[in-house]
């Protein structure tokens, strides 16, 4: 691609398609839900599942920050080999952490999801929380 398409001091960014920064925005919304959620859920029971989705959430805002940042006030920050890199690393730690927490939520939703009223509401708000998280995680 010819760098006449692109602003002058923006040569290094990658041609996006128009309202792809909409989506990192997107990105940065959903990863606060999950955070939030996630945390919901440690208050009541830390264990390494929940605590890894808290870990990747926050990379996640962390790696979102970073983008809008470099996107709309230093463009010189961006590097388009290091957005790579995280995009990839994160897609591989998003569906580590889906899959950990799907995997330990299910029983609980099996076999407590018929029998609600034996579960007190704690208990309900924290595996239907962390089930609400599970499934943020395909819209990353």
């Amino acid at each position: 691609m010819s760098t006449a398409l692109r602003k002058p001091g923006r040569e290094h960014f990658p041609i996006y398609p128009k309202g792809f920064i909409v989506l990192r925005i997107l990105q940065l919304v959903v990863a606060v839900i999950v955070l939030g959620l996630v945390a919901y859920s440690i208050h009541f029971l830390a264990w390494d599942g929940n605590a890894f989705m808290l870990a990747v959430a926050i990379m996640t805002i962390l790696t979102s920050i970073y983008h809008l940042v470099a996107w709309f006030g230093a463009p010189e920050a961006f590097n388009y080999w290091a957005v790579l890199a995280l995009d990839i690393l994160l897609i591989v730690m998003w569906l580590a952490s889906f899959s950990v927490v799907a995997a330990h939520i299910a029983p609980w939703m099996q076999y407590y999801g018929s029998y609600l009223y034996l579960t007190s509401t704690y208990e309900q708000a924290w595996w239907t929380g962390l089930a609400a998280a599970s499934g943020m995680v395909p819209f990353m």
